[in-house]
């Protein structure tokens, strides 16, 4: 019964290392993509970042006919010509469409790139401004509250509910596939603090993610700007991040 007992936790265990290498792409040490659905795949990034250490950073790709909408590049024109060369020699996809979260580096930094290779972006126009402030690579064109928009056949909405982690993060929502990615704006459930404020609003960020809560309560995935994707459990796991981190400031 031992043995009997032992042969079966090994086949669950490959069974489970199985669907894990089945869903998950390794292109290198630092960079993955991982499928979530049909032609959705989240890319993963990792970096040293100063007072944080080690931080992986999501993105997302969508895929339809050799084409891709990416949302968010890592943080510099490195990893982003590294994952771009990789979708292009490895899965025949060339990007086309590029929407950024907001401004920070962790959503725009190889935004310059991109242009030089003749891709589309699209952002909301608060984000394109405070680009121009920084002198930072600007969005082709902007949005202001919302946009319906579709990609090679896929809805989607952007939408600004409000300044939060930053004074532009926006989200994007996938009806048909019931997708929300929620940027920075959301953090995972493993994360226990409230990351970089210092160009946030913390007064208005429980307002904001009420705002998505309400709108997109029946997203089935939820997409954060670091760590695991979730449930729409996520947004009351922020709200209570920032209560905490209010009452103590």
């Amino acid at each position: 019964m031992k043995n009997l007992s032992l042969i079966l936790l090994l086949i669950l265990f490959w069974g489970q290392a199985f669907t894990q290498t089945k869903d998950t792409i390794v292109v290198n040490h630092d960079i993955q993509l991982v499928q979530l659905k049909d032609s959705f795949f989240l890319h993963i990034t990792r970096d040293e970042v100063s007072g944080f250490g080690t931080v992986a950073s999501n993105g997302l790709f969508v895929i339809r006919g050799g084409k891709a909408l990416m949302i968010d590049t890592p943080m510099d024109e490195t990893k982003t010509a590294i994952l771009l060369n990789f979708l292009r020699d490895s899965m025949n996809v060339e990007v086309s469409v590029f929407i950024p979260g907001h401004w920070h580096n962790d959503c725009i930094g190889g935004l310059a790139l991109l242009h030089r290779m003749g891709v589309f972006s699209l952002s909301n126009v608060i984000t394109a401004n405070e680009c121009i402030k920084r002198n930072l690579a600007v969005p082709r064109a902007t949005f202001s509250d919302s946009l319906f928009w579709s990609f090679s056949g896929v809805p989607m909405e952007l939408y600004y509910p409000g300044p939060g982690h930053s004074i532009d993060n926006i989200v994007v929502y996938f009806p048909d596939q019931k997708i929300l990615f929620g940027g920075c704006l959301i953090k995972s459930l493993e994360a226990q603090t409230i990351g970089n404020v210092t160009d946030g609003d913390v007064n208005r960020w429980n307002e904001t993610l009420e705002k998505v809560r309400l709108k997109y309560g029946l997203a089935g995935i939820v997409i954060p700007g670091h760590g695991s994707a979730g449930s729409m459990e996520l947004i009351k796991h922020t709200q209570k991040i920032v209560d905490s981190y209010s009452s103590t400031h």
